[in-house]
């Protein structure tokens, strides 16, 4: 019985430790606190996990006294989960943007999902920049606008289109996975319901730069 604990605690410290699991060290109280959260809630009512939740973000990379991002997300899907738990996602991508991205600049989120990185960029851009978000999923594009309005940003575009090489139309293929609507794609594959696909506009990066400096000359 002892060794039986003994073990499960040295495979507990082994999946988090830092190099496993950066975000959860990130801000470890917060965490802690949003663990109790889910474990409470989803013992207390099954459908806790499938409902919507407005949660702040952890603040990572931004000034202390900054105000904190706020996001609609739904547990039961696995990178809301992650925003759930840890307020934040992806620790290396997320520097990444943060140490590029400048005031004035223009970013584009291509499959921006329910808008992760989208309210990164449009904090970091400030009202001098622009973020263009796409994201061809009807129903993860409305959370998208949502957490935008959340957040009262003003210099963020959402557009339906898909972005490929070519401009044209293309199928996009919704997700069969109810924990990842993240994994829609407009390539066919094991994961994707065939049945649950519709004809979408496609667009390139370069048509919609073209565009952009026509509207703004």
């Amino acid at each position: 019985m002892v060794s039986e604990w003994v073990s499960r605690l040295g495979t507990l410290v082994s999946r988090n430790r830092p190099k496993r699991k950066p975000q959860l060290w990130e801000n470890l109280p917060l965490a802690v606190e949003r663990r109790l959260r889910f474990e409470i809630g989803r013992r207390i009512n099954p459908d806790w996990i499938d409902r919507p939740h407005l949660v702040e973000l952890s603040g990572v990379g931004f000034e202390p006294d900054s105000e904190r991002l706020k996001m609609e997300v739904v547990p039961r899907e696995v990178m809301n989960k992650a925003l759930f738990l840890y307020g934040t996602f992806e620790i290396s991508e997320t520097r990444l943007v943060q140490s590029f991205l400048r005031p004035g600049m223009c970013f584009i989120d291509v499959g921006a999902n329910i808008g992760y990185y989208t309210l990164l960029g449009a904090r970091l851009v400030g009202p001098t920049g622009k973020v263009f978000s796409f994201e061809p999923n009807r129903e993860v594009r409305e959370r998208l606008e949502q957490n935008v309005r959340f957040n009262g940003f003003d210099n963020v575009t959402v557009l339906a289109q898909a972005m490929t090489r070519e401009s044209g139309e293309v199928r996009f293929y919704v997700s069969d996975v109810g924990e990842n609507s993240g994994i829609s794609s407009i390539v066919p594959g094991a994961h994707y319901a065939r049945r649950r696909s519709f004809p979408r506009s496609a667009s390139t990066i370069s048509s919609r730069s073209s565009r952009r400096a026509a509207s703004l000359s």
